[in-house]
C-alpha cells in the first residue's frame, strides 16, 4: 500500500483534545467585562459639544487569528495638535492591540464573534473625541490540499505546520477536530510533533467519496470550518505475461509444451482478478483452461506463428490486455554415427546410429554414405544400424550419417571409423603372449576393457590382476565401446533387459599408486536406478598409508535413471590422508525427482586431512525436481577440511526445484582449513523453491551455501574466479543471490573473492537478494572486475516482507575484516525492496573496524537502468571511494573505449581498469565501441551486457 503526503499550508488538526471526533459546537461569545471609555469626551469644559468627526478606519471582517491594521481620522476637528490615542477593545473576546498612536496593529482572537473597537484621541489641552467600530471575525479558511482524487486503501497523510497557522495561533495550543460527514467510517489518527500536526487514515476499500469538516480549535471554541473531500478511485490492472508488461515472442518447439505465465498481472488496489486467454491468430489450437492465470499449451506439429492475448479485469470491471506471439520452431536432429570401432573381417559388421536422436520427437530416417575405403555394399542403408562385409583385415573405412525429422536435415556431421582386423581367434593385440579372446587388457595399458554389459559387473571385483594384466596388476578399468543398458531398446529401463543388477564400488588398494577409470569418450546409455555406485576411501581414522591418485576421464553418462537413493556418476565420495580424485571431460544427463543431497555427478562429497578433488571440463545436464533439500548439478553437499575442491572449466544445464540449499553447481559446502575455487565455469537453468517462504532458500546460481562455522577461529576461502550464471533463481524466499546464495563464517579468517565475472538472470525472494550474493555473513569479502545485469527484485507475493536488494549483494556483515568493492559496475533493474540500493542493500557494521565498514573503489551503476540513486541502500559506517559514482544514463557507462578515455565525461569513469589482468593473465576487460559497455574476457570470448529488446533487461547473447 503506496503513501501520500498532502501539505496544508495554514491550519491544525484536532490534537490532545477530549473531543475529539464528535461534533463540534460553534459557541457564542462570553463577555470580557471590558469597562467603557470615560463619558466627558466629546464636550468642552463648559460642557459645550466640539465639532469635529473622529472615525476608526479598518476591515469590517477579519478572520479569525489573523493580524490587521486600524487608523483614526479626524474631520473638521476642534481639537489642538499634537494628539494622543488610546485604543480600546470594548465588546468580544479579547485580542491583542500593538500600540496607542494614530495607527495600530489588532491581533485578533481564535473565535469567531463580533468585537468592537473604541478609540479615544485627546488633544494639548485635554480635550477628546472618541470612535467606536464594529468588527465581525470569521472563520478561517485553512489553506489544505485537497486531492481531486485518492485510491482505495491508500494510506493518505495530511501535515499540517505549525509555522503556516494563523499568526495569533502559532504559538497557542490549539488543535484541529476532522468530522466525518459521509461514507463509510475510517478510524482516524492524529500525530503530534515539535514542528507539525497530521492526519493519517486509511481509506477504505470503496469508491464512495469521503466527506469531512475540519475544524480548528482554541481552548474549546471553534476558529476554523471548512469542508474536506475525498473521492476514491479504481485504478486499472496491469496484465503481464511471463513478469513482462509489453508485447512479447517466444518460442515452442513442435510437440512440446508451452506455458504463458499471466499469474504477475497485478492490480494496484489488490483486487482478485479475472483471466481470460483468446486466440487471435495462427492455427487454432486447443486452450484447456482459457480463465486460468497460466496458459499451457501443447504446440502443434507444424511450424507456425501463434498469437494470444490474455485479459484481465478486476472486481469493478476494468481491464487491461497484452498480446504475445509464440513462434512454433523445428529443432533439427542430431546425427550420430556412433563412436569407431575395430571389427573382425569375414562377418557381418552392423554400425549403430540409435544415438542420433529429435528434440521434437519426430520419426528419423537415415542416410548412410560411405566417404573412404573399397567400395561396399551396405545392406539397410536406410536404417539406423546398416550392416556390411568387409574381406580384407588392415583396410579402413569412414562412414557418415545424416538423419531427416520430416522437416529438416541433421545440421551436424557425424562420423565413424571403422578398422578391419583379422578374424582370428589367436590374436595378441599387446603382444602379451595371451590371446585377446582370454586377455582381459587387450592393449597392455593396465586398464581393464569394457564393451559388454557383462564385462561392466568385472568393476565389483577389488583385486584387479585378472589374466593379461601386467606384472603389478591392473589399475583401474576403460570402455572400449559404448553400453546401452536399455538393451531391448524399449524405452523401459531394467524388465526385459539382459543384464544383472550392477553394484558398483570403486575401490583402491594400498598397493596402487594410481587408480583409473577412462571413458575414452565412449558413453553410458540408460544406466539404471538400482545401481549402488560410490567411491570410498580410507576410513577417516585409519594410519595414514600411501597416497593415491583416483582418475576418471573421458566418460558420457546419458539417461541415466537417478532415483531417490542415487545420484549420477557418484552417489557418495569420501578421500582422506592426501588422496585425490580427478574427474576429466565427463558429461551426464538424466533426470531426478525426490530425495536430499541430490547431484547429476557427486551426491554427497567428503574430503579430509590434505586430500584434492577437481572437477576438469565436467558438465551435468537434467532436472533435479521435488527435492527436500541440498542440491547442485555438480555436487549435492561437499565437506572440505583442511583439503582443495576445484571446479575448472565445468557448467550445468539444469532446472532444480526444493527447499533449501540450492546451486546451479553446490547446494552446501562446510569448510573448515578448506579452499574452494571455481574457474571459468558456469551455470544456466531455473532455480525454484518448494515449502513456505518463510523458510531460507540458501540458493545461489553457482553454490547455494558455503559454511564455514566448524571451530573458533576456521580458516577458508570461496574463489569465484572467471566464472558466471544466467540462471533463474525465482524462489520468493530469503538469501538468494545470482552466484552464491549464502556466505556464513563465524571467523574474520575466512575469505570470499569474486573476481572477473558476472550475473545476467533473474533473481527474486523476499529477504537479502542479490545479483552477485544474497547474504556475506561475516569474514572478508571481495568483489573485483565484475558485473551484473538482468532483473534483481522483490518477491511479487502482495510485495509484503519485502527483502534488502543489491545488484552485488543483498546484505553484507563484514566481521572484523573488511569488506572491498573494485572495478565493477551494475546494469541491473534492481526494484521492490525496503532497503534497495544500486549495489548493496544493506551494511551491518556493528562488528566491523570503526573507520571502515566497506570500500568501493572504482565502481559505477546507472540510474536510468538500475532505477536507484544510493550505491548502498542502509549502512551504519560506510566510506566510498570518490572514484565509485551514478551515472544518470547507461550510454554514460558505454561511450569510454578505453580506461584512459577523458572523451566522454569531465572525469575519467573507468581508470586503472585497462591494467588488470584475469586468470589467464590476459586484460580483464574490453571496451569495445562508444555504444558497447565494458565486457569481461573469458578465455577466447569477451561477455559483455547487452539490451534485450524483448524484456528491456541487459544480458548476454546466447
Amino acid at each position: 500500500m503506496r503513501s501520500f503526503n498532502y501539505y496544508v499550508i495554514a491550519g491544525l488538526l484536532c490534537l490532545n483534545l477530549g473531543a475529539c471526533g464528535g461534533e463540534v459546537e460553534e459557541p457564542g461569545i462570553e463577555e470580557p467585562g471590558i469597562e467603557e471609555p470615560g463619558a466627558n469626551c466629546g464636550v468642552d469644559a463648559e460642557g459645550n459639544m466640539l465639532v469635529g468627526t473622529a472615525t476608526i478606519n479598518g476591515p469590517d471582517t477579519i478572520n479569525a487569528g489573523s493580524i490587521r491594521t486600524f487608523s483614526l481620522s479626524l474631520t473638521n476637528s476642534d481639537l489642538t495638535p499634537p494628539y494622543t490615542y488610546e485604543w480600546r477593545q470594548t465588546e468580544g473576546t479579547e485580542g491583542t492591540i500593538s500600540q496607542n498612536s494614530e495607527s495600530v496593529r489588532f491581533s485578533t482572537p481564535l473565535t469567531i464573534e463580533t468585537i468592537e473597537l473604541t478609540t479615544i484621541i485627546t488633544d494639548s489641552e485635554g480635550l477628546c473625541l472618541s470612535a467606536q467600530k464594529s468588527v465581525s471575525i470569521v472563520a478561517t479558511q485553512l489553506d489544505i490540499y485537497e486531492p481531486n482524487s485518492v485510491s482505495r486503501n491508500e494510506e493518505l497523510n495530511f501535515f499540517i505546520y505549525k509555522n503556516n497557522l494563523p499568526p495569533t495561533a502559532r504559538n497557542k495550543d490549539v488543535t484541529l477536530q476532522l468530522v466525518q460527514q459521509s461514507g463509510p467510517p475510517v478510524p482516524i489518527t492524529y500525530v503530534n510533533s515539535d514542528f507539525q500536526l497530521s492526519i493519517q487514515f486509511s481509506v477504505p476499500n470503496d469508491l464512495s467519496p469521503l466527506e469531512f469538516v475540519l475544524y480548528g480549535i482554541y481552548e474549546g471554541r471553534a476558529f476554523s470550518r471548512q469542508p474536506v473531500v475525498v473521492s476514491p478511485t479504481n485504478r486499472t490492472p496491469v496484465a503481464r505475461i511471463n513478469r513482462s508488461a509489453y508485447p512479447i515472442i517466444v518460442s515452442g518447439f513442435k510437440h512440446q509444451p508451452i506455458t504463458l505465465d499471466g499469474a504477475t498481472s497485478i492490480d494496484p488496489d489488490g483486487d482478485t482478478l479475472k483471466y481470460q486467454w483468446t486466440q487471435i491468430a495462427g492455427e487454432p489450437v486447443d486452450i484447456p483452461a482459457p480463465t486460468s492465470p497460466q496458459l499451457t499449451l501443447t504446440m502443434p506439429g507444424f511450424m507456425d506463428s501463434l498469437e494470444f492475448r490474455l485479459v484481465v479485469e478486476d472486481e469493478y470491471g476494468a481491464e487491461d490486455d497484452l498480446t504475445v506471439t509464440v513462434n512454433v520452431r523445428n529443432n533439427p536432429p542430431v546425427a550420430d554415427a556412433g563412436n569407431d570401432f575395430v571389427a573382425p573381417a569375414g562377418i557381418p559388421i552392423f554400425m549403430n546410429g540409435n544415438a542420433s536422436s529429435d528434440a521434437d520427437n519426430d520419426i528419423l530416417t537415415y542416410v548412410w554414405t560411405q566417404l573412404t575405403g573399397p567400395t561396399l555394399q551396405l545392406t539397410n542403408p536406410s536404417s539406423s544400424s546398416p550392416s556390411f562385409i568387409a574381406e580384407q583385415p588392415g583396410e579402413g573405412y569412414l562412414f557418415k550419417v545424416e538423419v531427416y525429422d520430416g522437416d529438416t536435415y541433421s545440421d551436424n556431421d557425424s562420423f565413424v571409423a571403422v578398422s578391419i582386423k583379422p578374424n582370428t581367434e589367436d590374436l595378441d593385440t599387446d603382444g602379451d603372449t595371451i590371446p585377446d579372446r582370454y586377455d582381459a587388457d587387450e592393449d597392455g595399458d593396465g586398464l581393464l576393457e569394457l564393451f559388454t554389459d557383462e564385462l561392466f559387473n568385472i568393476i565389483k571385483v577389488r583385486r584387479l590382476n585378472l589374466l593379461g594384466c601386467p606384472t603389478q596388476g591392473c589399475n583401474g578399468y576403460e570402455l572400449t565401446a559404448d553400453l546401452d543398458f536399455d538393451t531391448n531398446q524399449d524405452g523401459q529401463i531394467g524388465e526385459g533387459d539382459d543384464w544383472t543388477t550392477l553394484q558398483l564400488r570403486w575401490r583402491g588398494e594400498a598397493r596402487y599408486t594410481a587408480f583409473n577409470f577412462d571413458g575414452n569418450l565412449h558413453s553410458l546409455n540408460n544406466l539404471p536406478g538400482n545401481l549402488t555406485y560410490s567411491f570410498i576411501d580410507a576410513p577417516y581414522l585409519s594410519e595414514p598409508i600411501e597416497a593415491k591418485a583416483y582418475f576418471v576421464r573421458n566418460l558420457q553418462l546419458n539417461s541415466i535413471d537417478i532415483d531417490w537413493q542415487h545420484n549420477g556418476l557418484f552417489s557418495q565420495v569420501q578421500l582422506s590422508n592426501g588422496r585425490s580424485l580427478t574427474l576429466e571431460n565427463i558429461s551426464v544427463t538424466g533426470n531426478r525427482s525426490g530425495g536430499t543431497n541430490v547431484s547429476g555427478m557427486i551426491g554427497i562429497l567428503d574430503i579430509r586431512r590434505s586430500s584434492q578433488v577437481d572437477f576438469i571440463t565436467c558438465s551435468y545436464q537434467g532436472n533435479l525436481l521435488n527435492l527436500a533439500s541440498t542440491a547442485g548439478g555438480l555436487i549435492g553437499e561437499a565437506t572440505v577440511y583442511s583439503s582443495t575442491l576445484n571446479i575448472v572449466d565445468s557448467h550445468s544445464t539444469t532446472s532444480i526445484n526444493g527447499a533449501e540449499n540450492l546451486g546451479g553447481l553446490i547446494g552446501y559446502v562446510s569448510a573448515s582449513t578448506g579452499i574452494v575455487n571455481i574457474v571459468r565455469s558456469h551455470s544456466s537453468g531455473e532455480i525454484t523453491k518448494t515449502g513456505p517462504i518463510e523458510s531460507w532458500a540458501l540458493s545461489g546460481g553457482l553454490v547455494g551455501h558455503f559454511n564455514s562455522n566448524w571451530d573458533d577461529q576456521p580458516y577458508a576461502e570461496l574463489n569465484i574466479i572467471d566464472s558466471y550464471s544466467t540462471m533463474n533463481l525465482l524462489t520468493n524466499s530469503s538469501q538468494v543471490g545470482g552466484l552464491l546464495g549464502r556466505y556464513y563464517t563465524s571467523s574474520p579468517n575466512t575469505h570470499l573473492t569474486i573476481e572477473g565475472s558476472y550475473f545476467a538472470g533473474h533473481v527474486m525472494g523476499n529477504g537479502y537478494i542479490g545479483g552477485l550474493v544474497g547474504f556475506s555473513d561475516s569474514g572478508t569479502t571481495t568483489i573485483k572486475n565484475s558485473w551484473t545485469g538482468g532483473l534483481i527484485e522483490g518477491s511479487a507475493d502482495g510485495f509484503a516482507n519485502l527483502p534488502s536488494i543489491g545488484s552485488f549483494a543483498g546484505g553484507i556483515r563484514p566481521s572484523g575484516n573488511r569488506v572491498r568493492v573494485s572495478n565493477s559496475y551494475s546494469v541491473s533493474q534492481v526494484q521492490y525492496g525496503t532497503e534497495t540500493g544500486a549495489l548493496i542493500g544493506v551494511v551491518y557494521t556493528d562488528d566491523a573496524p570503526t573507520d571502515l565498514s566497506v570500500l568501493m573503489e572504482s565502481s559505477y551503476w546507472s540510474q536510468d537502468v538500475t532505477g536507484q540513486a544510493l550505491a548502498v541502500g542502509r549502512d551504519e559506517t560506510f566510506i566510498v571511494d570518490d572514484r565509485t559514482t551514478m551515472v544518470e544514463y547507461v550510454s554514460e557507462l558505454a561511450c569510454p573505449i578505453s580506461s584512459d578515455d577523458f572523451t566522454c565525461s569531465t572525469s575519467v569513469l573507468f581508470e586503472n581498469w585497462g591494467s588488470e589482468l584475469n586468470e589467464q593473465s590476459l586484460p580483464a576487460w574490453d571496451f569495445g565501441n562508444s555504444d558497447q559497455l565494458p565486457g569481461l574476457r573469458l578465455g577466447d570470448d569477451i561477455h559483455r551486457p547487452v539490451l534485450d529488446p524483448v524484456t528491456g533487461l541487459y544480458t548476454v547473447p546466447l
